[in-house]
């Protein structure tokens, strides 16, 4: 985050809730370009490197450009929401991804309490036609 604002404790309230870092005006230039690549090193490569539609399993594609998924070769439209989750938990397959990670890159700002975006989490996890419970064999 880039402000005017230097208040100690408008720095550690953005630290905490939403940015990865804190920088105030004025600042130099080398310092700016030296904190972005220190973030853009710590989060990683988050281009879309895959093709158009992401082939997840036989059964699951997912179109994230189109904001749509292909199940048995149905198509279901999905919520901003429900792409900015499937590709943050795509690019972190096989990693643990913590509720804090994912509540912070979904809503940074707009839902201040945890419980808030938990609600909202389950509420999509019951209303999702990606939702059909264990995989069957």
């Amino acid at each position: 985050m880039l402000s005017a604002i230097d208040e100690e404790e408008t720095i550690v309230g953005s630290i905490s809730r939403y940015a990865e870092d804190y920088i105030t005006k004025p600042f130099s230039p080398r310092e700016l370009v030296a904190r972005v690549q220190r973030v853009l090193r710590r989060i990683g490569d988050y281009s879309y490197t895959w093709d158009v539609v992401a082939r997840v399993d036989p059964h699951l594609s997912i179109d994230f450009p189109h904001q749509r998924a292909i199940i048995d070769d149905q198509l279901v439209q999905l919520t901003p929401t429900e792409t900015k989750l499937l590709y943050l938990l795509m690019r972190n397959a096989g990693r643990t991804v913590s509720t804090s990670f994912l509540l912070q890159r979904l809503w940074p700002v707009r839902c201040s309490r945890m419980h808030c975006a938990c609600t909202s989490i389950a509420c999509a996890r019951r209303s999702s036609p990606l939702h059909r419970g264990p995989a069957m064999s």
